[in-house]
């Protein structure tokens, strides 16, 4: 359940991305994007089982997590200089 909520979000905000930022996304574009990120899970499910598909979501993550403590640190700056009114 969890992987198909975020393949389907996944599929939207790529379809997003992929129509110049547009909240109306094609259903050609939402299917392509959904069969490649269908086929990529199928092909890891296929040759390294479960494992393989753990290690891939963790490979992606990595990056995304940096950015988040990233923003948490100008979050973090940003409120400390905000004026109390």
């Amino acid at each position: 359940v969890f992987f198909i909520t975020s393949a389907d979000s996944a599929t939207v905000v790529l379809g997003s991305l992929t129509s110049g930022g547009g909240l109306v996304v094609p259903n050609y574009k939402k299917v392509v994007w959904g069969l490649s990120l269908s086929a990529v899970a199928i092909v890891l499910l296929l040759t390294g089982g479960l494992d393989a598909l753990q290690v891939m979501a963790i490979t992606a993550a990595f990056p995304f997590m940096l950015v988040m403590i990233g923003l948490c640190y100008t979050l973090a700056i940003g409120l400390s200089q905000e004026k109390v009114q």
